[in-house]
């Protein structure tokens, strides 16, 4: 496990002006397809984003991953123990590390190279310190040789490094775990103490129909392991956008 603590500037809070939104396309490598553009956690008061999010990648290709912290308050802040970290895990090696560095004052950059020779997991790690607005963010990014699971294909865009203020962002968070309980009428499903509303259909690739939310949680039970990726709205609530089934397919919400 490897941390770095933050690198200050001398900005103000008071004097910061809104980050607009562009796009920095992303080259993760040759021999690489992205499966999934990126990785998002935003538990509390500030947004963990990895790029890409899960890779296809041939045996021996190095894969380039960016990891970037947007705060809600300009560094540095009364809190300035916050850390980043990450953990290898499978046949994927860090061969590569810049060391991380504040972008601006509300955006912490670090780069990473990661040589794949067979499917493997980088977890990365947010550690808001002793801040009162956060504990910490966590994500995963899938590294995959030969094959992916069903349902994850390559996306057909390049991925971008999105530079917005988490205020003004739309936000999404990765839930994964078992099922704690599940309610197809209700439109809820519970995982850990996590509940998570679903409307609408969604898109089943393996069958190519629309599934109305009550079919898609009628199809799971308590125990199964699922991830959800959530858009989280203004009132907290986290509203459920695709679903990770266990054999690896993805619904879609249409």
């Amino acid at each position: 496990m490897l941390a770095l603590m933050p690198v200050w500037v001398p900005v103000l809070d008071t004097v910061m002006a809104p980050q607009t939104e562009t796009g920095v396309p992303v080259e993760v490598g040759e021999g690489v397809q992205v499966l999934i553009p990126s990785a998002v956690s935003c538990q509390g008061s500030d947004r963990l984003e990895v790029y890409p999010g899960a890779v296809l990648a041939e045996p021996g290709s190095v894969v380039n991953v960016t990891i970037k912290v947007f705060f809600k308050h300009a560094q540095p802040c009364p809190y300035n123990d916050w850390s980043v970290s990450y953990e290898a895990s499978g046949d994927i090696e860090v061969v590569g590390d810049d060391g991380g560095k504040l972008a601006d004052a509300k955006t912490y950059v670090r780069e990473l190279s990661v040589r794949v020779d067979g499917n493997g997991t980088l977890t990365v790690v947010y550690d808001y310190g002793t801040c009162p607005e956060g504990d910490k963010e966590v994500v995963t990014v899938d590294f995959y040789v030969g094959s992916a699971p069903g349902g994850l294909t390559p996306v057909t865009t390049t991925p971008a490094l999105t530079e917005t203020s988490t205020e003004e962002s739309e936000v999404y968070v990765n839930v994964s775990g078992s099922v704690v309980s599940v309610d197809p009428y209700g439109g809820t499903l519970i995982i850990d103490d996590k509940i998570i509303y679903f409307r609408g259909e969604f898109y089943d690739p393996s069958t190519g129909a629309y599934l109305e939310k009550e079919q898609v949680l009628a199809s799971l039970s308590p125990g199964d392991y699922v991830t959800v990726v959530c858009k989280v709205t203004g009132a907290g609530k986290y509203m459920a956008e695709k679903v990770v089934l266990s054999n690896g397919t993805v619904l879609t919400k249409g």
